[in-house]
């Protein structure tokens, strides 16, 4: 049966995705599109874990940085950048009006099976929270020779608007 969810998966995943909402999302699906899997499904249990336990410099540590805030247009579609958060110490400062009470249900709630799988990352409840792996190696010939995985994007707006 062709679902709003599957409609609205397509549209937010460019080819490679995969649409797992009715299946177990496997470590080979992880290694084939971002090169491995254990470090995804940790920072995924970190992410809902520090959620769950109000750790907010937890939850701090998993962000990368610099870190874009981003709002609804209010006058069309889209969204705009409307605050660059340099720090763990700043996003701390600023997590109740960047990790709302929507954003926080969908991270509790959020099953791995459910999750978006593609090249934007790991998708949270359609796109709310995306885990993403960053090039980090010093390596020119092969700079994703080192990744770090973290919390790339939150959209508070779409976990409201839900």
């Amino acid at each position: 049966m062709f679902t709003l969810r599957k409609l609205l998966l397509g549209f937010l995943c460019a080819s490679p995705c995969l649409s797992v909402a009715d299946a177990e999302i496997t470590d080979d699906d992880l290694i084939r599109i971002f090169g491995e899997a254990a470090e995804y499904r940790r920072v995924f249990n970190e992410v809902q874990s520090t959620i769950r336990d109000d750790d907010r410099e937890g939850f701090a540590a998993l962000v990368h940085y610099p870190f874009t805030i981003y709002r609804e247009k209010k006058t069309c579609c889209g969204s705009d950048a409307v605050d660059t958060i340099e720090d763990s110490e700043e996003f701390i400062e600023k997590f109740d009006e960047i990790v709302t009470p929507g954003v926080r249900a969908a991270i509790k709630n959020q099953d791995f099976n459910k999750l978006s799988l593609g090249w934007r990352g790991l998708g949270f409840d359609l796109g709310v929270l995306w885990i993403v792996g960053h090039c980090v190696s010093d390596d020119e010939t092969d700079p994703c020779a080192e990744t770090i995985v973290g919390v790339q994007t939150i959209h508070a707006d779409a976990a409201a608007n839900k």
